[in-house]
């Protein structure tokens, strides 16, 4: 086939008519949720020096990179077919902003209120109007908040994909996106920028929208081929495994080397494609338990870098018990405080906000169903 007919197929394929029978719900995808974060507990874990070394260094990228592909596939595949209406526009901020913001807003206005008072505190460093400012806007946040305005900037891109989609434009809106995304990392890296900025993070978010768009219409027959290939899916879990960051330097691999920087970039969405088709080992990620885990995913983001700072400010490092309980008793506690956050607070102010945003009708019926993301 021609460059132009390859094109013209690619364009044919974007405007193609939505399976019909597209599944409301992808379990394998919560699970991927609840394998994400654990993914960062564990790095960080590491880095503190918890758990071996070889786990830290990257992992925790590594689960974030997942995370974003995810929420990039999520937003086309929820949202990218409907009408492009103000009302559907606006139906979609309410669930985006009910979804992220109480319990980031929480945190954010938490800690700035106890570093500004005589309590002791281990959450977030926010000690000044300008991080306030920073924080509440989603122009960058502190330590592991950075990835919640990395998040939000591309809520907004997405509504320009969504418009052009609308218009039989995919191809074109993801190539401009890609495009800018591509330039604004070059420049960041030439400039020695933030690496905690969408620009750096863009295209995991702009390839995530482009799986979801195309699952939507071809899940059957993608689910298909995968399924008759389950040894790729071993091949793609070995291979995440040695292109660790720190498996990688074991290895004495040269860092800058482009096949080391294209297995290190290319791994989170290769790992994404494995876990959506569900074949393999990635069944296990459709589990209850692992579900549950993606529920409350969340809140075990937020919680996790607090309770893992108060552990090491309250446990003495040279206490040989305290170091060996340090990793069950910081995920125990995690994963405790993520679920009676995520029933006390999170999950009624997602309800009530959506009720504000998006009004009440649709708030009741947005809370009975079934939800990807």
């Amino acid at each position: 086939m021609t460059p132009l007919g390859s094109i013209r197929s690619l364009f044919a394929r974007f405007g193609a008519p939505v399976s019909a029978d597209a599944p409301q719900t992808i379990p394998t995808l919560d699970g991927a949720r609840g394998v994400a974060v654990g993914m960062v507990l564990v790095s960080h874990s590491a880095n503190a020096g918890f758990l071996p070394g070889m786990l830290g260094h990257g992992l925790g990228q590594r689960g974030v990179a997942l995370f974003f592909a995810l929420s990039g596939f999520l937003m086309a595949y929820l949202y990218a077919d409907r009408k492009f209406t103000f009302a559907e526009v606006r139906r979609y901020a309410a669930h985006r902003i009910g979804r992220v913001v109480p319990l980031y807003y929480l945190f954010v206005l938490a800690s700035w209120a106890l570093w500004n008072s005589s309590v002791p505190v281990w959450l977030f460093h926010i000690d000044s109007a300008t991080m306030l400012r920073d924080h509440l806007f989603f122009i960058r946040g502190e330590a592991t908040l950075w990835t919640i305005p990395v998040e939000v900037q591309y809520y907004a891109i997405f509504v320009f994909l969504w418009a052009m989609h609308a218009r039989g434009l995919t191809v074109s809106a993801l190539s401009i996106l890609a495009t800018a995304a591509l330039v604004a990392n070059v420049v960041l890296h030439a400039y020695d920028g933030p690496r905690e900025s969408l620009s750096n993070w863009a295209l995991l978010f702009i390839v995530g929208s482009a799986l979801g768009l195309i699952w939507r219409r071809y899940h059957r027959q993608i689910g298909g081929w995968a399924g008759e290939r389950k040894p790729l899916a071993w091949i793609v879990l070995g291979t995440m495994v040695l292109s660790l960051p720190e498996v990688m330097r074991a290895l004495d691999a040269p860092a800058g080397s482009i096949p080391v920087k294209l297995l290190s970039n290319g791994m989170p969405i290769a790992l994404f494609v494995a876990m959506l088709c569900g074949t393999g080992p990635f069944r296990i990620l459709a589990s209850e338990s692992l579900r549950w885990l993606g529920k409350v995913s969340y809140g075990i983001y937020l919680w996790h870098y607090p309770v893992l700072a108060t552990y090491l400010s309250l446990v003495p490092e040279q206490s040989r018990i305290g170091h060996a309980l340090g990793f069950p008793v910081i995920a125990a506690a995690t994963i405790v405080l993520a679920w009676l956050s995520f029933v006390a607070f999170e999950s009624p102010a997602r309800v009530r906000l959506s009720r504000v945003l998006a009004g009440p009708a649709h708030a009741r019926l947005e809370a009975k169903k079934p939800r990807l993301g």
